[in-house]
């Protein structure tokens, strides 16, 4: 067994190449193989805009706030769950919340006040009345996960193949999520069937909710994927703003009804399709039976 060191070309953003080894006997080849890899600068995120009051962070574990200082972002140091400042953005580094607070609704409280909110691994990940959401736990642990929307700011710089065995044990997640019907979206599918989630944001009110069971912090001093996907996540909760379109819902349909008010959505019942395609909505949600009787209201 060799431990090979290399210096990695300095790059201005994400770049491939190959890493080739070869081995020789009498100066003739005998072996080689190649492998594609993916050069990260890690210091080229943007820096988030966003002061040292409105950036508040809990991190017994420290390396969260070592990365923020090397990249020069200012921020509020929290020293104790009981003393959370009325900071903009907020984070919880890992194994932070104890397992008492776990079920406790304080992060669902901040969040419904505005605030952004990351939640990085956790031993006692927040379940029950501490979310607006389904998510049910697990004990999986997993060397391979799967980002299921690249486009999302989350993901900026990174590939799908950028979430297979991370540096070390090789371990990408622990104790991630089973996937919810309601209350939160899942950016990172993982375990059986694809049915868990490792990453997953909850919109709450004017605030969201960022759960990670990814192990990023644990791996921020060593792994460019860990470091990239929190500067990414850094950077999301800052400039975040949710989006918000008045919606129309024509459906006659009891348990479809009772399904769109357990989704979260706002809406507004019409009672008939054309009364539902006024400009003032920018999305419409008709049942199919009821399209069938358009010509009536007509």
């Amino acid at each position: 067994q060799f431990e090979i060191t290399l210096k990695m070309p300095s790059v201005e953003k994400r770049s491939s190449g190959e890493f080739i080894l070869a081995c020789s006997r009498n100066g003739t080849e005998v072996f080689r193989e190649v492998k594609n890899i993916s050069i990260i600068n890690t210091d080229a995120s943007p820096k988030p805009e966003i002061s040292g009051a409105e950036l508040a962070v809990y991190d017994p574990c420290g390396k969260i706030k070592t990365r923020l200082s090397k990249n020069g972002v200012k921020f509020t140091n929290i020293i104790s769950l009981d003393k959370i400042p009325p900071a903009k953005v907020l984070v919880f580094g890992k194994d932070s919340i104890p397992q008492s607070k776990s079920g406790d609704d304080f992060i669902l409280n901040l969040a419904s006040k505005g605030a952004k909110i990351i939640v990085l691994e956790q031993n006692n990940p927040l379940s029950g009345t501490a979310l607006k959401s389904d998510l049910e736990l697990s004990n999986f642990v997993g060397r391979i996960a799967f980002p299921e929307d690249l486009s999302h700011p989350s993901m900026d710089g990174l590939e799908e193949s950028d979430f297979f065995t991370w540096s070390g044990d090789s371990i990408v997640y622990k104790k991630p999520y089973k996937k919810s019907t309601r209350g939160s979206k899942s950016l990172v599918q993982c375990d059986s069937l694809l049915n868990y989630t490792a990453l997953a944001e909850c919109q709450i009110d004017e605030g969201i909710v960022i759960l990670s069971q990814l192990v990023i912090e644990e791996k921020l001093d060593s792994d460019p994927v860990a470091q990239k996907l929190f500067d990414n996540l850094l950077n999301y909760a800052v400039s975040y703003k949710p989006i918000r379109k008045n919606t129309a819902v024509v459906v006659k349909d009891s348990l479809k009804s009772k399904l769109l008010n357990n989704s979260g959505i706002k809406f507004s019942a019409s009672q008939n399709p054309l009364s539902a395609l006024d400009p003032k909505y920018g999305i419409v949600i008709i049942e199919g039976q009821c399209l069938n009787r358009i010509s009536t209201w007509t």
